[in-house]
């Protein structure tokens, strides 16, 4: 992937126009996202900048830049250039992250988010930022990867 404004495009291209998910939810859906890229192939699928811990919750900077005057407000597609180059493998990263996490308001996704960074929110006024630790994140990807596969396995078994 190019960058992380490119991946929110292709997000909201997926969303085909619905205009549902604001600021808050692209910035953890792309996390997501990028936590089963980096168990599936190995990479990230956001390659420009690492995502950031923030007092509440973890966001790409570039991208907080770009949208934080949005707000809650949800966007369209039409808000972001359509990307024309893009690996198959990223778009159904994205669309299978869309599909599963989609549905989900801000603050459950900030819940989901925030579980593969071993850190739990700040309290209070000393926080500082802090890079996110991708090797946590992608062994926090990868066990529910594999742990789903279990279940799956477990319960062919039982059939």
């Amino acid at each position: 992937m190019a960058n992380t404004l490119d991946a929110a495009s292709i997000l909201l291209w997926l969303d085909n126009g619905t205009c549902q998910l604001n600021h808050q939810q692209i910035q953890k859906l792309l996390f997501i996202a990028n936590g089963y890229h980096l168990a599936i192939y190995d990479e990230p699928l956001i390659n420009d900048e690492l995502p950031i811990i923030w007092k509440y919750g973890v966001i790409w900077n570039e991208l907080y830049h770009k949208l934080k005057h949005f707000g809650g407000t949800p966007l369209c597609k039409s808000y972001f250039k359509e990307v024309e180059t893009t690996k198959e493998s990223e778009i159904e990263v994205l669309r299978s992250t869309l599909d599963r996490y989609g549905k989900f308001c801000p603050v459950e996704l900030s819940q989901y988010a925030n579980l593969a960074t071993g850190m739990s929110l700040a309290n209070g006024s000393h926080y500082q930022p802090q890079t996110v630790n991708l090797e946590l994140v992608k062994a926090y990807y990868l066990d529910r990867l594999l742990g789903a596969r279990a279940r799956d396995s477990a319960a062919d078994a039982q059939s």
